[in-house]
């Protein structure tokens, strides 16, 4: 009867180096899960900033032709997740100034806002801007 004798180059893995090289691994998982959690948590965050900016140029954009251009406040919705709001107001002319020109600079501030499964935030964007009266 011959016995069965493997070529030592072809030897397999030992349970034992399974075990230990599977220990490494778990505890290498472990350690990078919560970094891994937190780098999708601040990329949704960051995507939804720029989804913002992005509304907010396109409101910045419409401001006179779509959004009027004299003093009070228009507000709209974006979808169901963000919201705007414009406010613009101008300052009079300062007593004892020459006559009025037909232009004058309006102070914008523009707000976009954002509330999804009790993550909120907002930006605000303060510009100028000329327009008749």
């Amino acid at each position: 009867m011959s016995r069965f004798h493997p070529d030592p180059r072809q030897a397999g893995f030992t349970l034992i180096e399974v075990m230990v090289a599977f220990v490494i691994l778990a505890t290498a998982l472990g350690a990078l899960l919560p970094q891994i959690s937190l780098a999708l948590g601040s990329a949704g965050r960051l995507e939804r900033r720029e989804h913002a900016a992005l509304l907010a140029e396109a409101q910045l954009d419409a401001l006179g032709s779509a959004i009027p251009l004299r003093p009070g406040t228009v507000e709209g919705r974006a979808g169901t997740d963000y919201w705007w709001r414009v406010e613009v107001c101008c300052e009079p002319p300062a007593a004892g100034t020459t006559p009025p020109m037909p232009l004058h600079l309006y102070q914008v501030a523009l707000t976009v806002g954002w509330g999804q499964a009790g993550r909120t935030g907002e930006i605000v964007v303060h510009t100028e801007r000329l327009g008749g009266r």
